[in-house]
C-alpha cells in the first residue's frame, strides 16, 4: 500500500496542520498543505518563507483574502505575482504588496495612486525611501 503525504497530513487536526504549515521547510509537504480545505492553513503556507514561488503563485489565486495577504508579504513571491496582487479588490492585500520590499518600483508607483488611504500611504512611504 502506498502512503501519500496527502493521506498522512489529513490525519492531523486543523490546529496541528497550521503549526506544520508554519514550521515545515519541505516543499512537497507545503504544496500539499497549500491545497488544504482550511484557509488559515493555506494562509500560513503562504506566509512561510520556505514556500516556493510556484506554490505562492497558485496561492495568489485563492478566493480568501487572508491567503493572498500571506503571499503578498512573502519575500519569495515574484514581482509578477506581487504585481497581480496589487490589483486585488481587498485593500489589505494591496497594502501588504506596497510594504513588500520585493515589489517593483513600477508597482509601488501604481499603488501610490490607490483609492485606499492606507495603501496609498504605504506606497508613498516606499517611494520616498
Amino acid at each position: 500500500m502506498k502512503i501519500t503525504v496527502e493521506l498522512e497530513l489529513s490525519k492531523f487536526d486543523t490546529k496541528f496542520r497550521r503549526c506544520l504549515a508554519m514550521k515545515l521547510d519541505d516543499e512537497k509537504a507545503l504544496a500539499v498543505l497549500a491545497k488544504d480545505e482550511d484557509y488559515f492553513v493555506r494562509g500560513t503556507v503562504a506566509e512561510n518563507p520556505k514556500t516556493s514561488e510556484k506554490t505562492l503563485a497558485k496561492l495568489a489565486k485563492d478566493m480568501e483574502w487572508i491567503v493572498k495577504d500571506g503571499v503578498a508579504q512573502n519575500q519569495n513571491a515574484s514581482q509578477k505575482t506581487l504585481s497581480q496582487l496589487a490589483k486585488d479588490t481587498d485593500w489589505r492585500v494591496r497594502d501588504r504588496v506596497a510594504k513588500n520590499p520585493k515589489t517593483s518600483e513600477k508597482t509601488i508607483a501604481k499603488l501610490a495612486e490607490d483609492e485606499n488611504v492606507y495603501v496609498k500611504s504605504a506606497a508613498k512611504k516606499r517611494l520616498n525611501n
